[in-house]
């Protein structure tokens, strides 16, 4: 290999316009390492803009999606306030240049970098031009007129339109996590349940019902996604995600879950008894059981 094409970037989500970037640097690779140069954590958690209910993907999910999209090496660095503080050509001469021999470099026209984002793809290209790298800058990748961006899928997301979101990211959206003992009031009325985990800088979709996939193990099932407050009788508690596996009988405490999100059926309601309830669940598997008959 003669030195890297690198991609920089925070890449939370791995969604479309990510996938458009990768495709130019296969494109123009010519003999080097398609490289995804990426940062955790994301700098907006660790200047404490965002906290709570905001990546897309966690480093995990990140890496999995992108090495399942055919990026040949992940280098993840820790953002930190030493890497935070360095100026543009700092960046670009110490990292990107000196430590990881970038040969070619492909960005968005939105890349910024460098202290306070001070960089941008015109200092890219200068910073190019001195020290003997190519630049690929690409144009924003737009689907029905609308660019494809990580904060319009959240937004995306925190509105319900995972339908509008997949579209977006080309897969669907998942949450995954270990599966926590519940009240057993899901199994009382007929309709067990799972009680999902989430770490808490994963974005959970808006308060609803959604028709999903649940992988466990090996296996994926069709199910059904209830996110909002628990009991969804009377009075209101904390925000869970719990998830009807259809035809799961089997306890799977402890197990980790991944659920993929389809369709949303509708936003979260209180019912006034659970005669009330259980009927309201009954039409909301029917309608699930449509939506997933079509994927």
């Amino acid at each position: 290999m003669n030195g890297r094409t690198i991609l920089p970037g925070t890449f939370d989500g791995v969604h479309r316009g990510h996938l458009f970037l990768l495709d130019k640097a296969r494109q123009i690779k010519n003999g080097t390492l398609i490289s995804v140069l990426t940062f955790h954590p994301h700098p907006l958690i660790f200047f404490g803009l965002r906290r709570e209910d905001f990546l897309l993907t966690t480093p995990e999910e990140k890496e999995e999606i992108l090495k399942s999209a055919g990026v040949e090496e992940i280098i993840t660095l820790k953002f930190d306030l030493e890497l935070s503080e360095m100026t543009a050509e700092r960046f670009f001469r110490e990292i990107l240049l000196e430590e990881l021999g970038a040969k070619k470099i492909v960005v968005g026209e939105d890349f910024r970098f460098g202290k306070g984002r001070e960089g941008d793809v015109r200092r890219l290209q200068e910073l190019g031009k001195l020290y003997d790298v190519e630049v690929f800058v690409c144009p924003p990748f737009k689907i029905k007129g609308e660019e494809v961006k990580s904060e319009r899928i959240r937004n995306l997301l925190k509105g319900g339109e995972v339908k509008r979101a997949n579209e977006m990211l080309g897969r669907f959206y998942s949450v995954r996590g270990i599966v926590a003992r519940g009240k057993g009031l899901g199994r009382k009325i007929g309709y067990p349940t799972a009680n999902l985990e989430v770490v808490k800088e994963k974005l959970v979709p808006a308060k609803g019902i959604y028709a999903v996939r649940a992988r466990l193990r090996e296996s994926v099932h069709d199910a059904i996604c209830y996110i909002g407050e628990s009991p969804t009788v009377s009075e209101g508690g904390k925000l869970s995600l719990e998830v009807h596996i259809f035809g799961m009988e089997k306890e799977i405490v402890g197990e980790e879950l991944e659920v993929f999100f389809l369709e949303r059926i509708r936003e979260e309601r209180k019912f006034p008894s659970l005669e009330e309830l259980v009927k309201q669940i009954g039409e909301d598997i029917k309608e699930a059981q449509q939506i997933l008959a079509h994927y």
